[in-house]
């Protein structure tokens, strides 16, 4: 209830404020008198009972005045004004009167009387409980509470709010907030007790955007809680809620006395895209609001024909770009089989850029094309297919080569990398394949260790290959002869001024074989592994009427550090990762070695050399670290443990929801002096068993990262090695992440301003 403050006189206050609405009014007497006539007010509650005591009445324009219900009867209304009313235990109202059918010259307010809610001290505890109450209709975001009570350890309040649907939160310190949802109706009564539960509490919406660029509550979406991988807590199933269920009215899920620090959350609803909040976590006697917004998605319509004819059974697949993805492969979101009219159809899909394979008769795949998914809207691709087939023999001298693997690509301008195979043969015993693919265009032919072919295809075309009839064949061994089968092995092919890459295959047992195509020229071979200084090169001149000698290539382990890595509780952290990284051409970004720890948290590092270096530790159950530390040339024995973990969520938006600015985009982060290397974090997003880019919503989780001062930049932007040598291109923002706190950071893309990213920072 507004405040407003009377005159001496409230009556003839009142007369005088009603002649000067009137007159403001201007009721002209050439009106229809039915329509244009004032009304004679009454107040009634919902009930249909009278309304008794004071009350706020504002008229637009006029300003509001507070007087008693009794001075309100009978009042004569202009006609068609909007009013406002509103009493201790009554409305608020916000509307116009409605005149009386039976009774000329009557109109009536219906003002809903409000809800009585009474809390009770908490038993047994002397602190003071907060009680605020979040009024659900006030718009899509909660925001701040509509009113708040402080109860004492012997004192018991009351208050009286306007009928609606509330979250009501009961804070007490050092426990989990209880939450309540409750729909309060006209006149009800409510009482509360705290009740008491260990940790913190989860309050999460659903919306999805409407036509009018708003967002609508979602009813009856499957929420579904997990902890974060690593970070499990062993509570029994009562003290453990972590159990799915359905958002009520409103889109509400509500979850108290979580103990656990690291939760996600995602929600699924037939009728919108899935989608997941990446990180949520609180400290102890708070809660966190959320709202997890649900897209309705988009539909895909392939429409598929061969000689202007329907393509019946062909299979579409709807996968995601290779980036997005830990290990460099599409994923495949949706899949579905070409009916009757050559026609693959699928709604309800995430909007965003996508790659469509169309494939049939057993081939990888006949046509790809990139399409862009759009919410609410139909994409239609259309699709002509044409079968294009490659054949011919490869031979080493004057016999078949048996075995040998070639592969077809797509080629788009003058790459030689493409980014998926189209078919892939093996030559018989005669050294011939045949190789298949689905429309005219450019592709790359490729035979392992042989010239690669640029093909213009329209047609059928015959490509034949020859091979050296000898292999360079050797082993990779440490400083005492034992094989090391895990070191790569690099041969490169010289030929006057060109050079390439030849491939080499590992029988696992530290041996290994390189096939050089026929012409000969020089082969350079080298043995790297971490851990240990590069072989020494070796060349060998290759011609095709010689057989090259066996070589072994001798890798020196070099010295390094050494040491355990504890958990949160002192105890040793098993199967958890520790990289070093050292200069390299004047930057910092260059692996020099890797170690997994064993059951008893040990690791061992090789590195050798001078000056500063950083260490970087992390897994399941630690949170990232960043340490900088001295190279030596002897052992140096280090005692490493895992911070407490914080947490920092990020939404990327643009101005026109340009999806391509948005989605699959890396981050680069700085703690401190501290750049880390973008590996080393998708290292540990991955073990997580999180995504290290960007999702279709510019959303991305950067859970269980050590407590400080962190800068955050575009890793489309900036680069490590520019912000290691004081260029910050790309930054975005900064924050401070305190131990078991997510902070969440709204950032607003804007390409056209003059410093390309502004920050909006908000939860």
């Amino acid at each position: 209830m507004r405040p407003h403050a009377l005159g001496s006189s409230a009556l003839g206050v009142f007369v005088w404020f009603l002649g000067g609405l009137f007159i403001s009014f201007g009721v002209s007497a050439q009106v229809e008198v039915e329509r244009s006539a004032p009304c004679k007010l009454r107040l009634l509650d919902d009930r249909g009972v009278r309304i008794e005591g004071r009350l706020s009445f504002c008229l637009p324009g006029a300003g509001c005045r507070e007087v008693s219900a009794a001075q309100l009867e009978g009042l004569e209304l202009p006609p068609g004004k909007t009013i406002e009313v509103e009493g201790e235990r009554h409305g608020p109202f916000v509307g116009k009167a409605t005149r009386d059918e039976e009774e000329a010259g009557r109109c009536t307010v219906r003002v809903p009387r409000k809800t009585y809610v009474l809390v009770l001290p908490p038993e047994g505890k002397r602190d003071r409980l907060t009680v605020s109450f979040y009024r659900a209709s006030l718009g899509t975001k909660l925001g701040d509470p509509t009113e708040s009570l402080l109860v004492t350890s012997k004192l018991e309040r009351g208050v009286y709010l306007p009928a609606d649907d509330y979250l009501v939160a009961l804070t007490l310190k050092g426990w989990a907030p209880d939450l309540r949802w409750i729909p309060m109706a006209p006149g009800a009564e409510h009482t509360y007790r705290f009740r008491a539960r260990d940790g913190w509490s989860l309050a999460l919406r659903t919306v999805t955007p409407d036509s009018n660029g708003s967002f609508m509550p979602i009813d009856g979406a499957r929420i579904d809680v997990e902890e974060t991988a690593g970070f499990e807590t062993n509570l029994d199933s009562k003290q453990r809620p972590f159990k799915g269920a359905d958002t009520r009215d409103r889109g509400i899920f509500l979850l108290s006395g979580i103990e656990s620090p690291m939760i996600t959350a995602s929600a699924r609803h037939p009728d919108f895209v899935a989608g997941g909040l990446p990180a949520v976590s609180s400290p102890p006697s708070t809660f966190h609001f959320f709202e997890l917004l649900l897209d309705p998605g988009a539909t895909l319509d392939v429409e598929l024909t061969e000689a202007s004819a329907p393509v019946v059974g062909a299979l579409c697949e709807l996968q995601k770009p290779k980036t997005e993805v830990v290990d460099h492969s599409a994923t495949t979101v949706w899949s579905g089989m070409a009916d009757g009219k050559g026609r693959c159809r699928a709604e309800t899909l995430e909007p965003g850029l996508y790659s469509l394979r169309i494939s049939r008769d057993g081939l990888k795949t006949d046509a790809r094309r990139e399409v862009e998914l759009r919410s609410s809207e139909i994409a239609n691709p259309r699709i002509e297919l044409r079968k294009i087939r490659v054949s011919g023999a490869v031979r080493a001298g004057s016999e078949p080569a048996v075995g040998e693997v070639l592969e077809i690509t797509p080629l788009y301008g003058s790459d030689m990398v493409a980014p998926e195979v189209l078919d892939v043969a093996e030559t018989d015993e005669d050294g011939r394949y045949a190789l298949t693919v689905g429309a005219s265009g450019t592709y790359g032919l490729r035979l392992v260790n042989a010239d690669h072919r640029r093909l213009e295809l329209d047609g059928d075309a015959s490509v034949d290959f020859e091979l050296s009839t000898f292999q360079i064949v050797g082993r990779v061994v440490d400083a005492d002869g034992e094989p090391l089968p895990d070191a790569a092995v690099v041969s490169i092919l010289e030929r006057g001024t060109r050079k390439r890459f030849l491939k080499v295959e590992k029988d696992g047992e530290g041996g290994f074989r390189c096939r050089f195509p026929k012409g000969g020229g020089t082969v350079e071979m080298t043995a790297r592994r971490l851990g240990y200084e590069p072989s020494e090169p070796t060349r060998i001149e290759v011609r095709e009427d010689v057989e090259p000698p066996s070589i072994d290539l001798v890798l020196h382990r070099r010295p390094g550090y050494r040491g355990t890595l504890s958990d949160l509780a002192g105890a040793p952290m098993p199967n958890a990762w520790v990289a070093v990284y050292g200069p390299a051409a004047g930057s910092l970004s260059k692996m020099l070695d890797l170690s997994t720890t064993d059951e008893n948290g040990r690791f061992e590092l090789a590195v050798v050399g001078q000056g500063g270096a950083l260490l970087f530790f992390g897994g399941r159950g630690c949170a990232l670290g960043a340490r900088q530390v001295e190279l030596h040339q002897s052992d140096h024995e280090l005692a490493l443990s895992c911070g407490i973990p914080a947490n920092l969520r990020v939404q990327l938006k643009t101005e026109d929801e340009n999806r391509s600015m948005m989605q699959y985009q890396s981050l680069l982060l700085r703690v401190g002096d501290i750049v880390i290397p973008e590996a080393v974090l998708r290292r540990h997003l991955s073990a997580l068993g999180l995504p290290f880019q960007t999702d279709s919503s510019g959303r991305l989780g950067l859970l269980a990262l050590e407590a400080g001062e962190y800068d955050l930049f575009h890793g489309g932007v900036g680069s490590e090695r520019n912000l290691q040598s004081g260029h910050e291109a790309g930054y975005l923002a900064s924050a401070y992440l305190d131990p078991w706190v997510t902070v969440g950071l709204d950032i607003s893309l804007n390409l056209e301003a003059p410093r390309p990213f502004e920050l909006a920072l908000g939860e």
